[in-house]
């Protein structure tokens, strides 16, 4: 299905091993990627000649995509965003051509799955190598079990009638062009340009959210294979877009879009030209929103040039897309008909992706080669109305053919027949004047007053399998009656254009002389690809068109606000205080509630994330962004429209809308997007309130708690500017310190390093404001080894700071993941331990990992969201509980988010419910004395102690920000091994477990053993390779038998959801102080086993140094 930028809509719908030769000078020294493959592609295929499942075909294709996209709203820019990523798929095949492991199961939906994984986009041919050998070994394990399904098929199944070779040969290339590039793109001139052409939309009385945006996309591919191809080949798209919708009185949803594709950036207009092109996108909309809907439709129509070119690539192109043909539950509308009359006589179609340009517009499905290395050629599809053949790939429709060069997909996704550029040629046409007469002569003859004229279709849907009528249902955004006594055109809206598509061809009767251009995306079964079609308008004798389902929302209660009054301060702090106001004052339904209050939350920061391995940066992100979250509450403190689930009764709207703000303090976008958030969200509140009243209604036992307590107003205006983010200074962090891990034969070892920085708002309409600095700087390190058994084991390390600033330097950073890495190799060359029953001391990380995965939840008092048919009672009864007893006697626990560690991140001034941040006693003498606690009650205790935290825009709980856990009676050092003797001893042990680290884990679950030894009565340590806990919970800490007096301060952060994981580069950063050693008597531990079956090839070897060799 075509996707013309945001309106988008889903359609549903005899070879041998060659010798090989590494072009090592030019590949390594010029092109890492291509001598990665090529590395790869020989030793894979050398390899794997040994095995009894011998390849006969191995092809590798990496994809690198660079993008910029840059958006503007009302005059105002949604910022500069960067972004590049590669891909690597291999083509591991095994059996013959006739017959291979990919052949279609024919009872199986699985043909059109997942394919490829991430590569690098540093220039490391090692680390490249590693991506491309993990991708072969996973594609050849999933071809041997495929093939076992493919030969059992044949034993099973009836014989198949299509005997098409499931690898056609084809013409080997050699062919090394140019990567591509987006050299020459004017960003500050866009951005200027874009930033005038929204602001166009700042007086529009019709358009609700519109935006102009730019899209940059340089694509570079690479195709090696065992047949010999070597390619390189590259495509640069530009797009620049106009989005406009609204709602019209009846309650239709209105969106209209109008964009320019070019090749080259001076191909984009210029700034005269988008403005113009916004004037006129208001125009069209808001005679659209004037139009009447169009009642029940068939007789005659003209569909423009560019109806036409999207309604024969949505119900002509799909149908001759081979790889569908080859399906046993397609319809197969044309496999049969090659030699037949399909279309008119006057009508021929081809695809040509080798066609560049076409009526002065460049096309956006143009390429040289399509992703199974084919060069690319113009296809004759239907000549003089008489269907010639198929769009291939080279697993072929039929027997006989072979590929056209029409295997495409998007990355991660499989290789089926696509369209390129698909091309409707009328060889008699009459002018646009002589089209339109004719169909008033049809209309006449038919008894109808007026006939159509469909201007602009976006696609739909069409069924081209044989589970549903193979039928089409397409979506006409504009349409307009030609009066048969000549009165002007009126223009009309709200139908659906239906039909058969060989009923709908046999009635083109005409076309005109002007062809037109669509240029967009089609997403199908191998995801989304460019493509292009061109046609003329056409005359069709008969369609049938039915009304579109009726929209059912209202316009917007209030008219758009006023523009902002220019003052000093915060600008944005003034923006979200006018929106609260004005929704909960003016916001008002007859007969329904009004507004309680509003309030807005909205962080405002910049971040920037690193991710390498083994000294290869793999990907960078980040850039400045403004996520806000927007909520109208209606009811009361008692009952409100705030917290309720419509569990497996009904789906509800969100409570809080989101919305993504400008970043730049220009325009009038951000009142703009707060007026129509509020406005979804006072809608949405009122039924939400009206559901709860009535689940609370139906369900028995005691009175829930109140929905919230009550919090005074507050004024906390501490937010702060930023210096900018060191990019560069984190991209060294995770390049060096990965390094440290290349030479220790490691499979994994890979370091993220995190910054994000800015400030967090929260306005309420109640006078509420708090501004505060939100942000954190992260590192996390990981490594795993695969033993020959496939045993996989893996290490972690995390370090969490304010700042970057604050980390430990690259020099510390890498000594310490090299000593990961060191420990983790040493670990790998332990003997298995089947089962384990005894003592277990916890020691540094894990003792506090300990406590964060099992206690954490037990202190946490912001009851579940209601749910109808549940009593409050039923949802709480196996949650935490005051009294409960949690750790041994003596015990205590508390929490204060006000103590701020110096350099660890988690405390803070307020909540974000901006309730001021209280210490509390959570434990006393081992036993629940209190919770954290948002502004949400429970019925035993009422009242927020400034702990409210969560996502933006998720449900805010009571959560730990700065907890302390202190045991009763604390040992020194040497008492603990005096402790750790004795247990050993009653236990009857040679030796004791000591774990240092734990896996991450989600809330109430502890984790595997990262990291621990054998501890023998002498004092000597062997490592352990692998343990998982049998039946331990929160109620195994009572059994805490000793703890250190030594404390230690440990950063992590906690998952937003309750049950959640700990994150290690997201998450609530949160700070726990507890002691450095907890021993348990006794805990049962077992062997986890392997998780995989050994390699089918080893990995390549990591040199020490960045090597190509």
């Amino acid at each position: 299905m075509p996707r013309p930028q945001r309106a988008a809509l889903v359609i549903f719908f005899s070879l041998t091993l060659l010798p090989f030769t590494v072009h090592g000078a030019e590949g390594e020294a010029l092109d890492p990627v291509l001598a990665a493959l090529e590395l790869e592609l020989e030793r894979s295929q050398q390899l794997l000649a040994e095995k009894e499942l011998k390849p006969y075909f191995i092809g590798l294709e990496a994809v690198e995509v660079q993008r910029v996209s840059i958006s503007a709203e009302e005059g105002g820019l949604h910022g500069y965003r960067p972004d590049r990523r590669r891909w690597v798929h291999a083509d591991v095949r095994l059996g013959t051509p006739e017959l291979d492991s990919t052949h279609p199961l024919r009872d199986s939906d699985a043909d059109y799955s997942g394919s490829g994984g991430v590569l690098g986009i540093g220039e490391d041919v090692g680390v490249l190598r590693r991506r491309i050998w993990e991708e072969v070994e996973r594609r050849y394990r999933e071809a041997r079990e495929r093939l076992q399904q493919v030969e059992a098929d044949r034993q099973v199944l009836v014989e198949e009638e299509n005997r098409a070779l499931d690898l056609a040969p084809v013409e080997i290339h050699e062919d090394l062009g140019s990567a591509a590039t987006l050299d020459g793109l004017d960003r500050v001139a866009l951005e200027d340009s874009i930033r005038q052409a929204s602001a166009i939309f700042s007086a529009s009385s019709s358009a609700l959210d519109p935006s102009v945006s730019v899209a940059a996309e340089a694509y570079t591919q690479w195709f090696v294979s065992t047949e010999g191809q070597r390619i390189r080949h590259s495509n640069v798209y530009y797009r620049m877009s106009l989005v406009a919708d609204s709602i019209a009185p009846g309650g239709d949803r209105i969106q209209l879009s109008e964009s320019v594709d070019s090749s080259r950036p001076e191909g984009l207009p210029g700034t005269a030209d988008l403005v113009a092109a916004a004037r006129r996108l208001d125009e069209r909309l808001m005679a659209l929103v004037a139009a009447q809907r169009e009642d029940p439709y068939s007789g005659p129509a003209i569909l423009s040039g560019r109806a036409a070119a999207v309604f024969f690539h949505e119900i002509f192109g799909h149908r001759v897309e081979g790889s569908r043909l080859k399906q046993v539950d397609s319809g197969q509308t044309f496999l049969n008909k090659v030699g037949d009359s399909i279309l008119p006589a006057f009508i021929s179609v081809h695809d040509d992706p080798t066609l560049k340009s076409a009526e002065g517009i460049d096309l956006r499905g143009s390429y040289a080669y399509d992703n199974q290395g084919v060069r690319s050629s113009r296809v004759a599809l239907v000549e003089n109305g008489v269907l010639k053949g198929f769009l291939e790939s080279r697993s072929p429709s039929t027997e006989g053919r072979t590929s056209n060069a029409h295997g495409r997909r998007q990355p991660l996704r499989a290789v089926v027949a696509r369209q390129g550029n698909l091309l409707v040629t009328a060889h008699q046409s009459v002018s646009e004047k002589q089209l339109r007469e004719q169909l008033r002569q049809r209309a006449r003859q038919a008894g109808l007053e007026y006939g159509l004229y469909i201007d602009d279709i976006s696609g739909g849907f069409t069924f081209t399998g044989t589970y549903m009528p193979n039928a089409y249902q397409i979506n006409v955004l504009l349409a307009h009656r030609v009066y048969v006594d000549g009165r002007p055109d009126e223009l009309v809206r709200g139908i659906d254009f239906i039909g058969t598509p060989l009923q709908t061809f046999s009635n083109i009767i005409a076309a005109g002389d002007q062809r037109e251009v669509f240029n967009g995306s089609c997403g199908a079964e191998s995801g989304w690809v460019p493509v292009s079609a061109v046609a003329p308008s056409m005359l069709v004798a008969q369609v049938e068109a039915q009304r579109q389902m009726k929209g059912q929302a209202k316009s917007p209660l209030l008219p758009p606000p006023p523009a902002t009054e220019e003052g000093s301060g915060d600008r944005l702090l003034g923006q979200l205080s006018a929106a609260v106001t004005r929704a909960t004052e003016e916001l008002t339904l007859p007969g329904a509630p009004r507004p309680a209050w509003t309030e807005v939350s909205v962080r405002d920061f910049d971040q920037h994330r690193a991710v390498a391995e083994f000294g290869a940066l793999v990907s960078e992100s980040g850039a400045p962004s403004r996520p806000a979250n927007l909520e109208v509450v209606v009811g009361d403190q008692k009952l409100n429209s705030s917290r309720i689930s419509g569990g497996s009764i009904t789906t509800l709207p969100q409570s809080g809308v989101a919305a993504r703000l400008v970043v730049e303090d220009l325009g009038e976008n951000v009142p703009r997007d707060f007026w129509l958030i509020a406005d979804i969200s006072f809608k949405a509140a009122l039924q939400r309130l009206a559901f709860k009243a009535s689940a609370r209604a139906q369900v028995v036992g005691e009175e829930p708690p109140p929905d919230l307590s009550p919090a005074p107003v507050v004024q906390h205006l501490a937010g702060r500017a930023h210096a900018a983010i060191p990019r560069g200074h984190l991209n060294q962090i995770a390049t060096q310190t990965s390094a440290k891990l290349r030479d220790l034969g490691l499979h994994n070892g890979s370091v993220s390093a995190r910054t994000i920085r800015g400030n967090e708002y929260l306005v309420r309409s109640d006078g509420t404001q708090v501004v505060q600095p939100y942000g954190y700087t992260v590192v996390w390190a990981a490594a795993a080894a695969v033993r020959g058994d496939g045993l996989r084991v893996g290490m972690t390390r995390q370090w969490l700071a304010r700042t970057e600033e604050q980390l430990p330097g690259i020099e510390q950073l890498g000594a310490e993941v090299r000593r990961m890495g060191e420990a983790l190799k040493h670990r790998m060359q332990a003997s298995e331990v089947p089962y384990y029953e005894g003592p277990v001391l916890f020691e540094g990380a894990a003792a506090a990992q300990l406590l964060v995965q099992l206690l954490a939840p037990s202190l946490r008092g912001t009851p579940p969201v209601p749910q109808p048919g549940r009593s409050y009672q039923q949802q709480t009864r196996r949650g935490p509980r005051l009294n409960r007893k949690v750790l041994p006697a003596g015990w205590r626990v508390s929490d204060d988010p006000r103590r701020r560690h110096e350099q660890l991140p988690g405390g803070y001034d307020y909540d974000q419910e901006g309730v001021q941040a209280e210490p509390v006693e959570l434990v006393r003498d081992g036993r629940v004395v209190d919770f954290v606690m948002s502004r949400v009650p429970r019925s035993e205790l009422a009242g927020s102690n400034g702990h409210a935290r969560g996502g933006l825009g998720g449900q805010l709980a009571g959560r730990l920000a700065d907890w302390s856990v202190v045991p009763g009676r604390g040992l020194s050092s040497r008492a603990m091994d005096r402790a750790l003797a004795r247990a050993q001893r009653s236990a009857g042990l040679e030796r004791v477990l000591v774990i240092r680290a734990l896996d991450r884990s989600s809330a109430g679950r502890l984790g595997r053993v990262s990291e621990a030894v054998w501890r023998y009565g002498d004092g000597r340590e062997e490592p352990v390779l692998a343990l998982e806990f049998l039946g331990v919970d929160r109620r195994s800490l009572r059994d805490i038998v000793a703890a250190s007096a030594e404390q230690q301060t440990y950063g992590y952060l906690a998952s937003t959801s309750a049950g959640g994981k700990i994150g290690s580069t997201s998450g609530m950063p949160t700070v726990i102080r507890a002691p450095r050693g907890l021993l348990l008597e006794q805990l049962e531990l077992a062997y986890p086993g392997s998780s995989q079956k050994p390699f089918a090839i080893p990995p390549p070897p990591l040199l020490a140094e960045q090597d190509g060799s």
